[in-house]
């Protein structure tokens, strides 16, 4: 195991990952689960499996499908920004891909509407062109890129609150889902 090989354990254990840190300063996320606690967002990596496939020759490696690696990818960048950051890699691996590997952008787009990520996916793919390809900004674009240049990987307090109060409509409902327990 990781930690018998002296790495320790980072606060605890997540919805989907747990932190570890090498004796050296080595970050690393590990991950158990890739649902991101976004229902509608985890109905559909739930169904992981409908889009892997056994690779040949092996008997035990699968791999996703281009469009859900993609989706994936999207969904866990969305986590990251709703919880206040995200990094640079995140926009470079998206780009690389869309640029390096075959996908059907029409199922591509069906899995990003299904999970309510279509115009998120469409400003990323904006801001990677921004990036790498020399497109020009628009007011979105600068906004994200403003997020994961201030934010890091995990963002700031600040930035956090921001896109809460953001997800519930005003910061009255905010302060109440903070407040007050759900019922459930």
């Amino acid at each position: 195991s990781l930690t018998k090989q002296g790495w320790c354990i980072e606060g605890k254990k997540n919805y989907h990952d747990i932190s570890l840190r090498s004796s050296n300063g080595v970050h690393l996320e590990l991950h158990f689960s890739i649902k991101e606690n976004i229902g509608y967002i985890d109905e559909i990596l739930e169904k992981v499996w409908e889009y892997s496939a056994l690779v040949k020759g092996k008997q035990y490696e699968y791999r996703q499908i281009s469009e859900f690696l993609i989706f994936h990818l999207l969904a866990h960048m969305s986590y990251h920004l709703l919880k206040g950051g995200c990094g640079i890699s995140s926009v470079l691996d998206i780009w690389i891909l869309r640029n390096n590997i075959a996908y059907d952008e029409n199922l591509l787009r069906a899995l990003c509407q299904e999970g309510r990520l279509e115009r998120f996916h469409d400003n990323v793919v904006l801001l990677s062109k921004v990036w790498f390809e020399d497109f020009e900004h628009t007011p979105t674009t600068q906004y994200m890129e403003k997020l994961i240049l201030n934010g890091g990987v995990y963002g700031s307090l600040s930035e956090r609150i921001i896109l809460e109060q953001g997800q519930y409509g005003s910061k009255m409902k905010y302060l109440t889902h903070r407040l007050v327990m759900p019922y459930h």
